[in-house]
């Protein structure tokens, strides 16, 4: 149903948004999966070595390496300190268009 109070152009607006959103969430758990399974390889521990790092089940080690299930951020942490890597995130702003597109302004890259 729609809101009274928003015109057509800003329900679109808010619907590009939440779009982005998701999208956004869907490429940051992927990138996620990317480096926990990249660390793992690289560090040549088996998933034993990694249940006894951390003091947690194999089961669970095994979950936290292959992303079964949602990953906590002080898990993530933890689990790449113990895989051999310091987990810093570096925000940027990002503008929203018209159209709902996100631009990345040119001081994102410096």
């Amino acid at each position: 149903m729609s809101d009274k109070s928003l015109s057509m152009i800003d329900e679109l607006r808010l619907s590009g948004l939440h779009e982005n959103v998701e999208l956004t969430t869907a490429h940051f758990n992927l990138q996620v999966e990317g480096l926990i399974e990249k660390a793992f390889l690289d560090s040549g521990m088996t998933e034993q070595e990694v249940a006894d790092a951390l003091d947690i089940t194999v089961e669970r080690a095994h979950h936290l390496l292959h992303s079964e299930g949602d990953l906590h951020m002080n898990s993530f942490s933890r689990l790449m300190r113990v895989l051999g890597y310091v987990v810093k995130l570096t925000p940027f702003k990002e503008d929203i268009t018209d159209e709902g597109k996100a631009i990345l302004s040119p001081a994102d890259f410096k």
